[in-house]
C-alpha cells in the first residue's frame, strides 16, 4: 500500500511539474507571438510610411527636372537672343529659285 501511495505521490508530482512547464511554455508562445505581431505591424506602417515618402520625393523630382528643363531652354534661348542681337520681324519675304538648283557656278 505504501508503495502505492509513494507512487501515486510522485506521480502527481511529476504531472505538477508538466502541467507548470506546460503553462510556462504556453504564456511563453503566446506572449512571443504577440510580440511579433506587434514588431511585423510596426514594420508594416514604416514600409508604408516610407513608400509614402518615396512616392511624394519621386513627384517632387520630377516637378523640379521639369522646371529645371523649362527654365533651362528659355534662359538659353534668351541668352542666344541677346548675344546674336535679333531684330523683330514684321514680315518674311521668300526668293524662289525656279527649277531645283539652289547654287549655280
Amino acid at each position: 500500500m505504501r508503495k502505492t501511495y509513494a507512487y501515486r505521490s510522485n506521480l502527481l508530482e511529476n504531472l505538477k511539474i508538466v502541467w507548470i512547464f506546460t503553462f510556462v511554455s504556453f504564456v511563453f508562445i503566446v506572449s512571443f507571438c504577440i510580440f511579433q505581431i506587434g514588431k511585423m505591424i510596426s514594420e508594416q506602417y514604416l514600409i508604408q510610411n516610407l513608400e509614402r515618402k518615396i512616392s511624394e520625393i519621386s513627384r517632387e523630382n520630377k516637378l523640379m527636372e521639369i522646371s529645371f528643363l523649362k527654365k533651362n531652354s528659355l534662359y538659353n534661348v534668351e541668352r542666344l537672343v541677346e548675344e546674336t542681337q535679333f531684330e523683330k520681324m514684321e514680315s518674311v519675304h521668300y526668293i524662289r529659285v525656279p527649277g531645283s538648283i539652289m547654287v549655280a557656278k
